[in-house]
This record gives structure tokens, sequence and C-alpha cells, in this order.
């Protein structure tokens, strides 16, 4: 299995550090000044996004901000979801200063609609992703994100299913890859208050 791990899986695996990356984006987000951050997650369902929401909370925690579960909105990784999610976040009354989407797609959306809303990114808010996608560094700002090794995943997971099929030994059974911050111009420091 690559990207989307059930722990304890009895099968060779390749994965992110999920947990790692999204503490590692949203510390980024803190140490830019931010303390309210809005976190678009995805399917409930999901491990993935279940890591992503641990590191999110641990990195809270261990800048002594308290997690706020009005500042979580649940979506499904698509745009509309980003966009639904954004709005619910930044309509109520106290506006987050930065979001922390858990896919790009949703981040997109999301600077769809806090751009709609007469907001700018990322001097109103901040916004950051999770995938390095292509379109990522093409939005308008450029998207801050996690970048995931895409190559990285298919030539170790192709080596492990050769290795399978040919009855040889797995030089690893389960692979965690590491994680890169692509640092953008979605994210920045919080406004100053008038």
């Amino acid at each position: 299995n690559a990207c989307e791990i059930i722990d304890g899986a009895p099968y060779p695996t390749v994965s992110l550090d999920n947990h790692g990356a999204a503490q590692a984006m949203t510390e980024h987000l803190i140490a830019l000044g931010h303390r309210r951050i809005g976190l678009i997650k995805g399917p409930l369902s999901s491990p993935l996004t279940q890591e992503r929401l641990a590191g999110y909370k641990a990195a809270l925690s261990e800048a002594g901000i308290g997690f706020d579960p009005m500042l979580v909105h649940h979506g499904d990784f698509t745009l509309q979801a980003g966009y639904d999610g954004a709005a619910a976040l930044i309509e109520g009354p106290d506006c987050p200063t930065a979001l922390f989407c858990e896919n790009d797609e949703m981040a997109i959306g999301a600077i769809k609609r806090i751009k709609e809303a007469g907001l700018r990114v990322p001097e109103d808010i901040s916004v950051a992703g999770f995938d390095d996608i292509s379109m990522a560094a093409y939005c308008d700002p450029p998207l801050t994100t996690v970048e995931q090794p895409a190559e990285a995943f298919g030539r170790h997971a192709v080596d492990m299913l050769v290795a399978l099929i040919e009855h040889k030994p797995l030089a690893e059974r389960h692979v965690q890859l590491p994680f890169m911050l692509k640092i953008r111009g979605s994210s920045d420091f919080p406004k100053k208050p008038l």
C-alpha cells in the first residue's frame, strides 16, 4: 500500500510522515505569528487526516495555544470543500488569520472564497495546503504547501511489488518518506490589528 496507511497493516507500505508534516506546517504558521489557525480537514474515515489533525494539535499544544474545535471544518479533499470550509470559518465572529488545508485542492478552493469575501491572501488570511500538486506553484498567490515525494513513493512501491512477485526478501516492509515544506506567497505574517 502506498500513501494512506492503516495502523498495523500486515502488508508492505510506503507512507509519508503525515503527523510530522502537519505539525511542521502548523509550526510555520505559528512562527509567523498566527494564533488563530483554522483547519480544513479531509474525510473523517481517512487515517491520514487523523494523523494530520494530530500534528496540527501537537503544534498548537507545544506553542501553548488551546485547541478550538470551532476552527476545524470537515471536508472531503475537493475544491468545493475548501470553498465551503473557508466560507464557514471566515464568516464567524472571530475569523482565523490563517487556514491550513489538508490538501492543495481544498486550499485553492479556500483562496477563491477568501477573495470573493473581499479579503486578501496572505495580507488578511494566510493559506497553506498539503501535497504540492503541480497547480500549487501557479495559484495566485503561489501556495505554501507540504511537498510529497511522488517519484519516491512510486519507486519504493514498485521495488516492493517486484520483490514480492519474485519472492525476494524486502529490504524494509514499512518505508516512511520525508516531507519538505514549500514556503510560497500564500503565507505571511498576520496583519497587525488597527
